[in-house]
Protein backbone atom coordinates (compact mmCIF):
# COMPACT_ATOMS: atom_id res chain seq x y z
CA UNK A 1 0.00 0.00 0.00
CA UNK A 2 1.23 3.91 -1.08
CA UNK A 3 0.17 6.88 0.07
CA UNK A 4 1.29 10.32 -0.33
CA UNK A 5 1.18 12.71 2.35
CA UNK A 6 1.20 16.50 2.81
CA UNK A 7 1.72 18.02 6.07
CA UNK A 8 0.88 22.20 7.20
CA UNK A 9 2.99 22.87 10.74
CA UNK A 10 1.22 25.85 12.12
CA UNK A 11 4.22 29.16 12.15
CA UNK A 12 5.92 27.15 9.80
CA UNK A 13 4.37 25.84 6.65
CA UNK A 14 4.54 22.59 4.41
CA UNK A 15 7.07 20.61 6.47
CA UNK A 16 9.56 18.38 4.33
CA UNK A 17 8.28 14.89 6.24
CA UNK A 18 7.62 14.13 9.36
CA UNK A 19 7.44 10.44 11.55
CA UNK A 20 4.88 11.42 14.23
CA UNK A 21 2.28 12.25 11.23
CA UNK A 22 3.21 9.28 8.84
CA UNK A 23 2.39 7.20 12.16
CA UNK A 24 -0.42 8.42 12.44
CA UNK A 25 -2.08 8.97 9.07
CA UNK A 26 -1.07 5.15 8.88
CA UNK A 27 -2.91 4.19 12.07
CA UNK A 28 -5.97 5.34 10.69
CA UNK A 29 -5.71 4.14 7.67
CA UNK A 30 -5.81 0.93 9.13
CA UNK A 31 -7.98 1.42 11.96
CA UNK A 32 -10.46 2.54 9.14
CA UNK A 33 -10.01 -0.65 6.95
CA UNK A 34 -8.42 1.57 4.01
CA UNK A 35 -4.71 0.41 4.83
CA UNK A 36 -2.48 -2.88 4.57
CA UNK A 37 -0.36 -3.82 8.17
CA UNK A 38 2.55 -2.20 5.71
CA UNK A 39 2.45 1.10 3.87
CA UNK A 40 4.77 3.57 2.12
CA UNK A 41 4.34 6.92 2.78
CA UNK A 42 5.72 9.30 0.60
CA UNK A 43 6.61 13.21 1.72
CA UNK A 44 7.80 16.10 0.12
CA UNK A 45 11.02 15.51 1.67
CA UNK A 46 11.07 11.51 0.67
CA UNK A 47 9.36 8.18 1.69
CA UNK A 48 9.46 6.08 4.72
CA UNK A 49 7.98 2.75 5.28
CA UNK A 50 5.31 2.65 8.61
CA UNK A 51 4.40 -1.26 10.03
CA UNK A 52 1.29 -1.62 11.98
CA UNK A 53 -0.24 -4.98 13.11
CA UNK A 54 -3.39 -3.43 14.26
CA UNK A 55 -2.29 -4.65 18.46
CA UNK A 56 0.97 -2.96 19.41
CA UNK A 57 4.21 -0.60 18.78
CA UNK A 58 4.14 1.44 14.89
CA UNK A 59 7.18 0.98 13.34
CA UNK A 60 8.86 3.51 11.24
CA UNK A 61 11.58 2.29 8.94
CA UNK A 62 13.58 4.65 6.78
CA UNK A 63 16.29 6.10 5.86
CA UNK A 64 18.43 8.91 8.14
CA UNK A 65 20.53 11.59 7.52
CA UNK A 66 22.12 14.63 10.13
CA UNK A 67 20.46 17.69 9.57
CA UNK A 68 22.52 20.38 11.93
CA UNK A 69 25.81 19.78 13.91
CA UNK A 70 26.86 22.23 16.50
CA UNK A 71 28.05 22.92 19.91
CA UNK A 72 26.05 24.74 22.67
CA UNK A 73 27.51 26.54 25.24
CA UNK A 74 26.95 26.33 29.10
CA UNK A 75 26.42 29.33 29.97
Amino acid sequence: THIRLRIWERGAGIALGSGSCSCGAVVNGIRRGLLDSTVEVECDGGSVTVQWDGLGAVFLIGPVEASFSGTMSQG
